[in-house]
C-alpha cells in the first residue's frame, strides 16, 4: 500500500475515531441527579432556549433531575412563559403556600436566577408603537424570591443570580435587600459592548440610546466606530468610542493565578456582553474575576469625570456561604450550538473552531470562560452532596 494512502486511512480513522470515541464516552458516563430551579423571567422566545448556556452544561455533564432525566429548557423553570399570539402563561414562586415553599429549599440543591428584568408592551407586541413601551408586562424580584434564598442559604444550598438581579425594574427596598443577601452593593451603572456605533446598524443601535444621547448633550450622535456604552439608573448615558476612548475595543475578564487554577479559567479573555458595576459591601464576598475597561488617556478622564471605575468585579462567591454566587454579567444566557453537547471533552474542538479574537462571537466566552466556571462549580457542589 502505497504511504499516501496509509496517511489517508490514519487521518480518516482520526476524523471518524475520535468523535465516535467522545460519543461513546458520554453515554458511557453516569448521570448525576442534581434538583435545579431555574427562574428566568424575561422569555419572550422560547425556541433560544434549547441553546441556553446553563442547560447546555448541565445537559453536557450529565446533571439530571431527581427523576433520572434531562432537563428541558421550554419547561423546568419559573417565570414568564410565551405561547402563540401574543399569550402567555406565569408559573412562579408566589402562589406557593408555606410548608411547600420550605419543603422546596429543603428538596433543591440549586436555584440559578437567569434573568428577572422582565417582559416589557412594546417588546413583547414586537415593537408596536400604540403601546408604551415601558409598561412592565411581568419582571423584577419579589420578596417570595428573596424568600427563597434566604432558605436556601439557611440550608446550606447552592444559589447563584446573574445581571440585573440587584437592578431595576426591582422596587428599591428589594434591590437593597437582595444586596443585604449577597453582601454586594450596585452602582448604578450598566454597560456593554457595542459592534457598531453607527446609527445606520439600526440592528444594534436602538432608538433609545441615540435619543437619550442627543437629549443630553444637545448634540447630534456622530459615533461610528465600535466602542462601550454606559447608562446610569438615572439615565445618564456615557458613550467610549475606539479608538477615541479606548485602546481596545471590547471589555476584558481578568482573573487571579489561584482562581484560574481552581476553575479552569482563562487569565483574560474579552467579554462581549452585558455587564453592570457591583461592589461587595463586605468582606463576605470574594471576587473571582474583574471587568476591565481598556480606556486610553481620553477614556480614562471621561471615567474619572464621572467616579467611574476601570476595573470592578465580574464574578463573586459567598466567603461564609461558600454556594453562593454572583455574576455581574449575562452569562448564562449566550446561546449556544448544539452540535457537540453529548460528546465529552468537545469543548477542546469548540475551542478551536471558535475564532477568540472576534469580539462579537459568544460562543468562545462561553466555552474558554464560562463552561469551566459552571462545571467547576456544580462538580464542587455535587461532590460535596454525595459525599
Amino acid at each position: 500500500m502505497k504511504k499516501r494512502h496509509i496517511i489517508l486511512i490514519i487521518l480518516w480513522s482520526v476524523i471518524i475515531g475520535v468523535p465516535l470515541l467522545q460519543r461513546f464516552s458520554w453515554e458511557l458516563t453516569p448521570k448525576k441527579p442534581f434538583n435545579v430551579l431555574f427562574v428566568n423571567k424575561s422569555v419572550t422566545d422560547s425556541v433560544s432556549l434549547s441553546a441556553y448556556a446553563t442547560n447546555w452544561v448541565l445537559t453536557h455533564r450529565k446533571y439530571v433531575k431527581p427523576g433520572g432525566s434531562f432537563y428541558d429548557p421550554f419547561k423546568d423553570y419559573v417565570g414568564f412563559f410565551p405561547k402563540e399570539d401574543r399569550n402567555f402563561r406565569i408559573r412562579d414562586l408566589e402562589d406557593k403556600d408555606e410548608e411547600t415553599f420550605h419543603q422546596l429549599a429543603r428538596d433543591l440543591d440549586l436555584v440559578y436566577f437567569a434573568d428577572t428584568y422582565g417582559v416589557y408592551a412594546r417588546q413583547w407586541h414586537n415593537n408596536d408603537h400604540t403601546v408604551l413601551p415601558h409598561h412592565k408586562i411581568y419582571g423584577g424580584l419579589t420578596e417570595r424570591d428573596l424568600d427563597l434564598i434566604e432558605n436556601m442559604l439557611e440550608e446550606e444550598k447552592m444559589v447563584i443570580a446573574e445581571f440585573n438581579f440587584l437592578t431595576s425594574p426591582s422596587p428599591r427596598v428589594l434591590q437593597e435587600r437582595a444586596e443585604r443577601i449577597f453582601n454586594l452593593r450596585w452602582q448604578g451603572w450598566n454597560g456593554r459592548f457595542m459592534p457598531s456605533l453607527d446609527k445606520a446598524d439600526k440592528d444594534r443601535v436602538p432608538e433609545w440610546l441615540i435619543d437619550l444621547y442627543e437629549a443630553q448633550n444637545n448634540s447630534k450622535w456622530s459615533f461610528s466606530e465600535s466602542g462601550i456604552i454606559l447608562v446610569h439608573e438615572n439615565g445618564q448615558l456615557l458613550v467610549l468610542e475606539y479608538p477615541k476612548h479606548l485602546n481596545t475595543p471590547v471589555p476584558e475578564i481578568s482573573t487571579t493565578f489561584q482562581h484560574r487554577q481552581n476553575y479552569g479559567i482563562p487569565g483574560r479573555i474579552p467579554y462581549p456582553g452585558w455587564f453592570e458595576i457591583t461592589f461587595p459591601r463586605s468582606r463576605a464576598m470574594d471576587v473571582i474575576s474583574w471587568f476591565e475597561i481598556p480606556v486610553n488617556e481620553a477614556g480614562k478622564a471621561l471615567l474619572e469625570k464621572n467616579k467611574i471605575p476601570v476595573k470592578f468585579p465580574a464574578a463573586f462567591r459567598g466567603i461564609n456561604h461558600p454556594g453562593k454566587f454572583y455574576f455581574a454579567g449575562d452569562f448564562g444566557k449566550t446561546e449556544v450550538p448544539q452540535r457537540f453537547v453529548k460528546f465529552k471533552g468537545s469543548r477542546y474542538l469548540e475551542l478551536f473552531l471558535t475564532d477568540l479574537r472576534d469580539p462579537t462571537n459568544r460562543e468562545g466566552f462561553f466555552f474558554a470562560y464560562y463552561l469551566p466556571l459552571f462545571s467547576s462549580i456544580l462538580k464542587e457542589e455535587y461532590q460535596q452532596n454525595t459525599n
